[in-house]
């Protein structure tokens, strides 16, 4: 204060001496007005400024402030004030970033191949009924099955999206591969908004077109789970699985419509592949030899391994023992597994700094991918969804429009004046 030379002025106002009187600029310029740093006339002050120049940041808020008034500790005073500003939230808002959960139990528990699965689909695909030129060409979806434990990949081509079509790929996928205890899939209400391609693919793992599907699992003890709507990274692993699918499939296709029995050839080829992909870091030494696959769990070799020669048990042609032998394969697969794999999984990647978690009564922004900042809708936190480790990943929000249930990373808090 001592720097600033203050004097009252004869309107009875305090006001900065300064170095500035033999300046041109006006009075209040050259001895602007002080005030408090707390003082709810300095906040009116800071808004006014700040509105009136269409929402600049602090620095050219405090510039023009100068101009008349001298606020104490005023860089401060303002960058709190304009942390309010909801306007300026809303061009850019930021919304609650929980630290990253524990995996599911389906992703850490040993358990056969495919026991809990997600599923996705992918396409369309121009595929023609016939080798013929001039022959009829029909658009055919993928259907992407993963294992949440091996990550292993099963793929089936589906005629079109309705009902009957993906229940039979169903009975397909369980007759190869065995009934999984828990399907997990994208809520279909996720797309809403997307373009109607998009929507198409989607709607058939909707709750409400899943109905038979859920009634006819049921009797063979499937759980059918959906996760969150607008939520794909609860889903991230069957989301990475059709990525990389669909990637080959196009690269192989090159845009090109081959026949049904070709796109079969071309997806069982695709399937082969992904199963054969690493699931750990490639170690360099030359002792280590077994590099583990998905396709390990499914047929003790990756899937795109040359034949071995066949293992000479002369020594013993009872079964006993080579079953013994092949449980003490499968054994070695189980603890490479959980040796490396599971230990891959233990660091987060991200969202590994705890933030401020949301609270009943929060009034928020709710992310649309298809809209700009200022368009998304407004609601409240009615409810909380708290995870194994008591922190909330997904809320119930109301809106104008209805009750919402959406992920805390879709959900931006406009700013509080305790904040």
């Amino acid at each position: 204060m001592k720097q600033l030379a203050i004097f009252k002025s004869d309107d009875g106002i305090l006001r900065v001496g300064g170095r500035l009187a033999h300046s041109d600029s006006p009075f209040e310029t050259q001895h602007p007005a002080l005030i408090p740093s707390k003082d709810t006339f300095t906040d009116l002050v800071i808004k006014h400024a700040h509105e009136s120049c269409l929402h600049v940041g602090p620095r050219a808020t405090l510039a023009h402030l100068r101009t008349r008034y001298w606020i104490v500790n005023g860089r401060n005073v303002i960058n709190k004030c304009l942390a309010g500003c909801v306007r300026c939230f809303s061009v850019k808002p930021r919304s609650f970033q929980p630290e990253m959960g524990q995996l599911p139990a389906g992703r850490v528990e040993r358990t056969f191949p495919f026991n809990q699965t997600g599923i996705d689909f992918a396409g369309p695909f121009s595929v023609s009924v016939a080798g013929l030129r001039g022959a009829r060409k029909i658009e055919m979806y993928l259907a992407v099955f993963i294992c949440l434990s091996t990550k292993a990949i099963h793929l089936e081509a589906v005629m079109d999206l309705s009902t009957d079509s993906f229940l039979q790929c169903l009975e397909r996928f369980i007759a190869r591969r065995g009934v999984p205890a828990i399907i997990w899939s994208d809520n279909g209400t996720n797309f809403v908004g997307a373009n109607n391609l998009l929507r198409k693919v989607r709607s058939a793992l909707t709750q409400g077109t899943a109905q038979q599907i859920t009634e006819r699992l049921a009797n063979r003890g499937v759980q059918w789970k959906f996760i969150p709507p607008r939520a794909p990274h609860f889903g991230g692993l069957w989301e990475a699985a059709v990525k990389s699918a669909k990637r080959l499939i196009r690269v192989t296709l090159r845009d090109q419509t081959t026949t049904f029995q070709t796109f079969s050839t071309i997806i069982a080829r695709v399937e082969s592949i992904l199963n054969s992909r690493p699931l750990v870091f490639q170690s360099s030494s030359p002792d280590d030899i077994l590099i583990l696959t998905p396709g390990h769990f499914l047929v003790q070799r990756p899937m795109t391994a040359l034949p071995e020669s066949t293992i000479d048990h002369t020594a013993s042609t009872r079964l006993v023992p080579k079953w013994n032998f092949v449980n003490q394969i499968i054994s070695q697969f189980w603890k490479k597994w959980s040796t490396e794999y599971l230990l891959d999984l233990q660091i987060r990647t991200k969202w590994d700094t705890p933030d401020r978690p949301p609270k009943i009564g929060d009034v928020v922004l709710i992310m649309e991918d298809n809209r700009p900042p200022l368009s998304w809708p407004m609601g409240i936190i009615t409810d909380l969804c708290p995870g194994t480790d008591r922190i909330s990943r997904v809320a119930l929000v109301r809106t104008s429009s209805g009750e919402l249930k959406r992920p805390v990373v879709k959900l931006c808090p406009l700013p509080r004046d305790e904040d």
